[in-house]
């Protein structure tokens, strides 16, 4: 979510991946518990809980099918904070990875699935596809049939390389869920204030995309059937992010 995923800096060297990357996880993992507690933020993740569940009826994320199945439907939650899209799709899949760079994140991911009930189902770890360990090569991080991250492209400084990484995780027939902001250009809404000034510039890289631009990167990751909605609702922000956004869900499919 946003300002509440932990990030994967998508940098081409060590040196860049400790800067953005080192800066998310230190952010991220000092934030924890008072995060999710901000009520602009459990706002904004009742709000996509809402349209993802809306979206899990209509099948088009590639969810477990209500009757019987035979084989285990996997999911994974990539910059998956405390768990907020996990949990919302819990009942969907049989099992649910979570990944995120930030130890502290994970570990409430983890609690909160325990809490929930769900931690047979969902688990979470400290993982990054970009810069990650050899344990994220196994067949545990791959073959998901969905594949969402939710609020966190706009931590990264290659979105193409990250959506082709997240891509090669998926089965054939799977699904890429990408939520974040649409473009201040695209969707009249105002861009965020002051970026430059504010608390957590260090850890954004842009505030909002176009539809064009994730057409293009899911393209250039073989998928197919691209697909682009708004929520349906904007998204209520403090005055000095700039006021209310607006939320864009885009998905596309690996081919068979």
């Amino acid at each position: 979510m946003a300002h509440a995923h932990a990030d994967h800096e998508q940098g081409h060297s060590h040196h860049e991946a400790d800067d953005i990357g080192g800066r998310n996880k230190a952010h991220f993992d000092k934030l924890s518990v008072d995060l999710w507690n901000i009520p602009w933020i459990k706002a904004l993740g009742g709000q996509i809980t809402q349209e993802l569940k809306k979206d899990a009826e209509t099948g088009s994320l590639n969810t477990k099918p209500s009757s019987e199945s035979t084989r285990t439907y996997r999911m994974l939650d990539y910059a998956c904070g405390n768990g907020v899209i996990s949990r919302a799709l819990a009942l969907c899949f049989d099992d649910i990875q979570g990944l995120d760079i930030s130890p502290e994140m994970v570990d409430q991911y983890n609690k909160l699935a325990e809490t929930s009930g769900l931690s047979d189902r969902m688990r979470a770890t400290v993982g990054d596809l970009i810069n990650g360990s050899d344990q994220l090569n196994a067949l545990e991080y791959s073959g998901f049939d969905l594949i969402v991250m939710s609020m966190a492209l706009h931590h990264v400084e290659d979105p193409v390389l990250m959506i082709r990484r997240l891509s090669e995780r998926l089965a054939k027939g799977g699904v890429l869920l990408i939520i974040d902001w649409v473009s201040p250009a695209e969707s009249g809404c105002r861009a965020f204030m002051g970026m430059h000034d504010h608390p957590t510039s260090h850890i954004v890289s842009r505030m909002g995309f176009e539809r064009r631009e994730l057409d293009a990167w899911f393209a250039d990751a073989g998928l197919q059937s691209f697909t682009w909605r708004w929520a349906a609702d904007r998204s209520s922000a403090p005055v000095e992010h700039g006021g209310d956004k607006q939320m864009f869900f885009a998905r596309a499919t690996r081919p068979l």
